[in-house]
């Protein structure tokens, strides 16, 4: 029996240590020891119960005996309960020198870099960081990787497109290019929405797919709107306030704007230069203490009559049953954004209006593709092309496969 020649040696080399044998024994109904799943679940019970008063700095296993199913199931089970204090002791029958002690760091590395490629799977990005820091050290590439998916799964896509400039090696030249120039682009951050959209749907998170999904629309729009009029934007507390300025416009934006005889508005675009002119009227007769208009907050129908007006090819997009105000997606989104209750991946899927994740896919790639048509250089085909994100997603694959 091992146990006492165990015991002999620790008493000799370690007489301080605590020693706790473990003797695996199946039950009648289970399975032999020399089973992979249920010697896995035998050690995993027996560790999971054992209890060290004061806490070892160090924990000395010997998982050498018996069958190789249980000196993988001791291995696995003692770094999954106590990590890296585990040492492992290496002995050979046909060798008299002293045991070897090997430390865990490397079984654990593997272990943690198995479940970080999982996490990865997953693009959770930030429990990733946390099982392979221990292993970054001196690797700031990978590290400056993981801070821009972290960032980038917060929705901070500046902070990513920051982080990703910080690279270095000569392989993350074409992607530090590729990201400086389309960080520059108004558009991208409504692409890299509707990506992380996407994901989120994948992972089941069907709440922050719905949201992040119509931030990426209604943020188009807002970027376009900020674009065409930027001479007549001004912007406070991060949001946009269309000037009336805009009326005085060498350029005619309200050409299309219809009035009665009586001077009443007979469309959206007269209401919308009506609603200016009157804002207008009471910045020319604002008192010094009168606190001064804001202009006009270029969000929602006001910014979508400014779009139509710009864009009359827009019927073909399928724009209306976004922006309806009766029984439109975006009045689906309002009922959805202020009431707490469940979504399901149907229920997304019906509020778009589409009947498989495919097919919502295309939608918002339609809606974005045709905002942004004057400035692409050609139409995005699928969410994953169209995201900076997707690169560094590989980037970080081979980065943590080669750990």
């Amino acid at each position: 029996m091992l146990y006492p020649i165990l015991a002999d040696y620790f008493c000799q080399h370690f007489p301080e240590a605590e020693i706790k044998p473990l003797f695996l024994k199946p039950q009648p109904a289970d399975k032999g020891l020399d089973d992979w799943d249920a010697v896995l679940g035998l050690a995993q019970r027996k560790i999971a119960g054992l209890e060290f008063e004061p806490e070892p700095q160090t924990i000395y296993v010997s998982h050498q005996a018996g069958t190789p199913a249980i000196s993988s199931a001791v291995q696995f089970s003692s770094l999954a309960k106590f990590g890296d204090r585990v040492r492992f002791l290496v002995s050979s029958e046909l060798d008299t020198r002293t045991p070897e002690i090997l430390p865990s760091s490397s079984y654990l590395k593997g272990i943690r870099q198995q479940e970080a490629m999982t996490l990865l799977d997953r693009h959770d990005y930030s429990g990733v960081e946390v099982l392979v820091r221990d292993y970054l050290k001196g690797n700031e590439e990978t590290k400056t990787l993981l801070n821009a998916a972290i960032q980038w799964n917060f929705a901070k896509f500046d902070e990513f497109a920051n982080e990703i400039q910080k690279l270095s090696s000569p392989e993350c030249q074409d992607l530090i290019e590729e990201v400086k120039e389309r960080s520059q682009q108004w558009w991208w951050t409504a692409y890299e929405a509707a990506y992380l959209a996407w994901l989120r749907l994948d992972q089941g998170n069907t709440v922050d797919a719905f949201f992040h999904s119509f931030r990426s629309i209604e943020g188009a729009f807002s970027n376009w709107g900020k674009k065409v009029f930027y001479e007549y934007v001004e912007i406070e507390n991060e949001r946009a306030f269309l000037q009336p300025s805009i009326l005085e416009s060498s350029h005619d934006y309200f050409k299309g704007a219809k009035f009665k005889q009586d001077g009443t508005p007979k469309n959206s675009l007269a209401k919308l230069k009506q609603k200016l002119l009157a804002m207008a009227e009471r910045i020319k007769n604002v008192g010094e203490k009168d606190q001064r208009s804001k202009g006009l907050l270029l969000f929602g129908d006001d910014l979508y009559i400014l779009f139509r007006s710009q864009k009359p090819d827009y019927e073909g997009e399928n724009f209306n049953r976004f922006w309806n105000s009766e029984d439109g997606i975006g009045e689906k989104r309002n009922k959805n954004f202020h009431q707490l209750q469940g979504l399901s991946q149907e229920d997304l899927l019906s509020d778009w209006e589409v009947n498989n994740p495919n097919e919502w896919e295309k939608q918002l790639l339609t809606y974005l593709n045709f905002i942004a048509k004057e400035d692409l250089s050609k139409k995005f085909e699928f969410l994953e092309e169209a995201s900076l994100m997707a690169k560094v997603h590989q980037e970080l694959v081979s980065a943590i496969d080669s750990l």
